[in-house]
């Protein structure tokens, strides 16, 4: 590249940058109870370089991108939450082309329990690992809109600006005890308590920005370094500590959550399979295979519909007992380990069936099929536009089968 090239770094709309989702994964560890910690603690160095395989994925897999955002101004405002009439309402194209992090967490977390029951330490860290880079993009306001990055406000840059300048510059000041991780009583409405809080947040990200422009003036934004033959812009110095004040400690608070949600997300898989004895430590290989139908073996479960494949990755469907509303009576950290919770979270959409019987403690929860779509495009445009709503681009494609 010719001397004098100028590049603006780094304007692409990935999750946190790789310092603060490996500092989440992470820190996440210290908040687990006693069992769970002498687990994972050995592992802190595998869960913390694995935290980021999603976001190096995505370049090379066009099902990845979906998974990492949703754009909720791209729905709407009924969005089914379960993936079955999702699909049936919107077809599956129309889902991966404005991103399914809620549902792909939903689902991540069911294999987390099943991995738990299994006692199959690589497949639990892997999981634990991936899955603690999802629930970090959930926290993320700018992960939940189609002005992702601010392109279409004339904001340029602003993901990266949140998400990576702000915690990489003032990071290491900030306070990350977040208290003991709590049993989630409803899995998915948990996630999605998640996704729309990180909504919520999105006209504060960009008005912030902009006040923080007017104050510093666009002269005073940006400054120019020469890295060998390349021309950098990036933000000032300046710029920096007027849109971390005027945030007035949002990145630090979702920081903080994501520790916290992710620790108590593990400890909720652990508590739904039963509470099983873990198995020794011992250091998973340090290219693992990633979570994709390519790379994963055949894990079957057999229950009352038969016998299907664990791995195949997307569609899937749960069967629950329906003995109790969706709750969770163990207080985080309870002594009492011996019964399982009962959990329903599927009871309003009609399809919470009971579980075959299972062997060993954990028998109030059955995974039974996963079907997995043709990967999605990994961008977020396409298809014409629906009449019912304006904002969302739906799909020819029929719905199909779903969960």
């Amino acid at each position: 590249m010719p001397r004098g090239t100028l590049l603006l770094l780094p304007l692409l709309a990935y999750g946190w940058g790789f310092w603060a989702h490996r500092r989440i994964n992470r820190l996440a560890v210290f908040a687990l109870p006693e069992t769970l910690f002498a687990f994972y603690r050995p592992h802190i160095e595998y869960l913390t370089r694995q935290a980021t395989k999603p976001d190096e994925r995505r370049a090379a897999f066009s099902w990845e991108a979906p998974r990492h955002y949703i754009d909720l101004d791209r729905y709407p405002p009924d969005l089914p939450r379960t993936w079955r009439e999702a699909v049936e309402r919107l077809s599956e194209d129309t889902l991966l082309a404005h991103g399914i992090l809620p549902w792909h967490l939903e689902k991540a977390f069911w294999q987390l329990v099943e991995a738990f029951r299994a006692q199959e330490a690589p497949r639990i860290l892997r999981l634990s690992a991936e899955i603690g880079h999802y629930l970090a993009d959930a926290h993320v306001p700018l992960h939940t809109t189609a002005n992702y990055n601010g392109q279409l406000t004339g904001q340029e840059g602003v993901h990266a600006l949140w998400e990576s300048y702000i915690p990489e510059r003032f990071g290491e000041g900030y306070d990350y005890w977040v208290g003991p991780a709590r049993l989630w009583r409803s899995v998915r409405d948990t996630i999605w308590a998640i996704v729309q809080e990180s909504h919520s947040l999105v006209e504060a990200v960009l008005a912030a920005e902009r006040e923080a422009t007017a104050q510093v003036g666009l002269e005073r934004k940006w400054v120019y370094r020469v890295r060998g033959r390349q021309t950098l812009r990036t933000y000032s110095e300046a710029f920096l500590v007027v849109y971390q004040a005027l945030l007035e400690g949002m990145v630090e608070a979702r920081l903080r959550r994501s520790v916290h949600q992710l620790a108590s997300l593990w400890y909720t898989a652990w508590h739904v399979a039963g509470r099983p004895p873990l198995p020794a430590p011992s250091t998973p290989l340090e290219e693992e295979a990633p979570i994709s139908p390519d790379t994963l073996p055949p894990d079957p479960r057999c229950g009352e519909m038969g016998c299907y494949p664990l791995w195949q990755p997307f569609r899937w469907a749960l069967a629950l007992p329906c003995s109790k509303p969706s709750s969770m009576p163990l207080p985080a950290h309870s002594s009492k380990r011996s019964e399982p919770p009962s959990l329903c979270a599927h009871r309003s959409s009609g399809f919470c069936k009971k579980a075959a019987p299972a062997q060993g403690p954990a028998q109030n929860l059955s995974l039974l099929t996963r079907r997995h779509a043709p990967g999605g495009k990994g961008h977020r445009r396409g298809a014409k536009e629906s009449p019912s709503h304006p904002s969302l681009q739906l799909s020819r494609r029929s719905p199909g089968s779903v969960f």
